[in-house]
């Protein structure tokens, strides 16, 4: 796959940009090249040749976007390549957050009640409203994406 200047630079700066929301460097540039890329899916032998990276940075950067549900995999009948995709959308998206979001309020209440009744109350009322606010914006965020498919955006 070839890319001009100014697509290398985009996916440098999207690559740049997860890499600050906590992607790992060869996952934030694989799911750049993705984005941008003309092709729905590339292969790893793509990934390989077009980002310049070794096959176990690409391995592990594809590896990691799997594991949280950002790029699906496919082989095609009769070939042995493997071929991934950006799983994109705002199902995609909200479903992520949604389960992360799940997650860390689980983890929240758990330690709320391991902190016990002689734990600095301000701090557990602060955990308990971070609690609340999460589980408010899990309920609303369901519902806005009710209304949005509604609207037939979705």
């Amino acid at each position: 796959m070839k890319l001009d200047p100014p697509q290398r630079e985009w996916v440098e700066a999207i690559g740049l940009f997860l890499e600050r929301s906590g992607f790992p460097p060869s996952s934030a540039r694989i799911y750049g090249l993705l984005l941008m890329s003309a092709e729905p899916e590339l292969s790893f032998e793509d990934l390989v040749a077009t980002l310049g990276f070794g096959k176990a940075a690409v391995s592990t950067g594809l590896r990691r976007l799997q594991e949280t549900n950002r790029v699906s995999e496919r082989t095609r009948p009769g070939e042995r390549r493997r071929y991934f995709r950006a799983r994109l959308g705002p199902d995609a998206g909200v479903d992520r957050f949604r389960a992360f979001n799940s997650a860390l309020c689980d983890l929240l209440e758990r330690g709320i009640a391991l902190r016990g009744s002689r734990a600095d109350a301000e701090i557990t009322a602060d955990l308990e409203a971070s609690v609340r606010f999460l589980r408010f914006l899990d309920v609303e965020l369901g519902g806005l994406r009710a209304r949005w498919e509604a609207n037939g955006d979705g």
